[in-house]
């Protein structure tokens, strides 16, 4: 009996020791555990942090880039970080933070961009022509993409607004039940348009195209080719003959009208261009894309036209029976418009696929109150969802920043 006693007790006691032994070692890996995480956690940290600090210098100046290029280490939060920046393109950089505590480094890497003009659907400086008539949002009105004005928004009856809407004041409803399905961000800032072509003009004399209206004194005509190829002719109206330009392989996309002459488009658009005219574009037939991305998405064509004054609907046999355009447009100093809105026949539908950015709201055409068109168009305005992540080459960018991704690397 007392051996057997004997026994039960040593064998409690390699056994509480086993269990010790197993404890003491579990608090030591917790702590081992508790101290890894903690130093990982400070290096990610650390890592952010210096994230945000790139972030400040690039809002600043979007060209910063730390010297040398990644940095040296420098001290944070009782551990060191580097920065490296990359230029992706001219619009977007990449930012990557590495933040070290101790013995563990952590990376984070984050893309950044300048905001295109192209994103809106719908963008103005005045919400009213200017003899001062304000434009309403009328029931019938849908407009399926990001809107900003930097005016207040006037609405009678019922419009549908699909994508978020923006401005710096709250809307001005007469009556009706607007729906804002998208979300509403009044008391927002004002977005400053472009004062100039600048920019443009000058990646077009670096790797695009340059054309001087004043050299050759006439307006010049475009019209796109399915093939990839635009033809192209100087001349005072329609053109009777043609001149062809192919892009090289070394070609950027811009072509850049200099010079008081106005410039006019038309034809199917096959790759991507952006189009600047210092004075008015017109429209003077259907400008398409040769892959539309309503029926493949997977489409690559997209165009900008920019004008440092209007963009027009051309008065003319071929816009009389409806007008399809896809582009970004871009009117600088006054509208998108149609020319002689009031007194030009009947002329169906514009449909635009892509988005308006102008300083005014511009007419096309009048109406009956029964809702017929007693001149000009109706509206078909679509959104090209292309636009929230892609652009048209160097299109005109405003100063804001928009963080595209953020990831974090071991």
């Amino acid at each position: 009996m007392g051996k057997a006693s004997l026994l039960m007790v040593l064998s409690f006691l390699v056994i509480f020791g086993s269990i010790r032994y197993r404890l003491g070692r579990w608090e030591t890996r917790s702590a081992e555990l508790l101290s890894e995480e903690y130093r990982r956690t400070m290096a990610r940290n650390i890592a952010n942090s210096a994230v945000y600090i790139a972030l400040r210098n690039l809002r600043e100046d979007f060209s910063w880039m730390p010297n040398p290029n990644p940095s040296e280490p420098s001290p944070l939060m009782e551990g060191t970080y580097t920065l490296q920046v990359d230029s992706i393109d001219l619009t977007q950089r990449r930012v990557t933070a590495v933040g070290s505590f101790w013995d563990i480094s952590r990376t984070v890497v984050v893309d950044v961009r300048k905001e295109s003009f192209s994103r809106y659907a719908y963008f103005t400086q005045y919400e009213r022509m200017r003899n001062g008539r304000i434009i309403w949002f009328v029931t019938g009105d849908t407009i399926r993409g990001p809107l900003h004005t930097n005016d207040r928004l006037h609405i009678a009856g019922d419009p549908v607004f699909m994508g978020p809407v923006s401005s710096p004041y709250s809307p001005y409803i007469r009556y009706g039940n607007p729906q804002f399905l998208g979300g509403t961000y009044f008391g927002a800032q004002s977005i400053s348009l472009p004062t100039d072509l600048a920019p443009l003009q000058y990646y077009a004399a670096h790797g695009g195209w340059v054309v001087d209206t004043d050299s050759a004194g006439a307006d010049f005509w475009l019209d796109f080719k399915a093939d990839g190829t635009v033809r192209y002719a100087f001349s005072a109206g329609s053109p009777s003959s043609w001149n062809t330009f192919t892009p090289p392989p070394s070609f950027n996309g811009i072509i850049s009208i200099i010079g008081s002459h106005d410039l006019h488009v038309s034809g199917t658009v096959n790759g991507r261009f952006t189009v600047s005219a210092e004075h008015d574009i017109y429209i003077e037939d259907d400008v398409v894309y040769a892959v539309d991305p309503r029926e493949d998405p997977t489409s690559d064509d997209m165009l900008g036209l920019v004008a440092g004054e209007r963009v027009l609907v051309a008065d003319n046999p071929a816009n009389n029976d409806d007008c399809e355009i896809h582009a970004s447009i871009m009117a600088l100093d006054e509208s998108f418009m149609a020319e002689n809105y009031r007194t030009r026949p009947p002329s169906g539908t514009l449909t635009v696929l892509g988005g308006i950015v102008q300083v005014r709201r511009g007419p096309v055409g009048t109406f009956y109150w029964g809702g017929g068109i007693r001149s000009g168009f109706r509206k078909n305005y679509i959104y090209d969802g292309r636009l929230l992540i892609q652009s048209p080459p160097y299109f005109p960018v405003y100063d804001e920043n928009q963080v595209v991704s953020w990831l974090e690397r071991r």
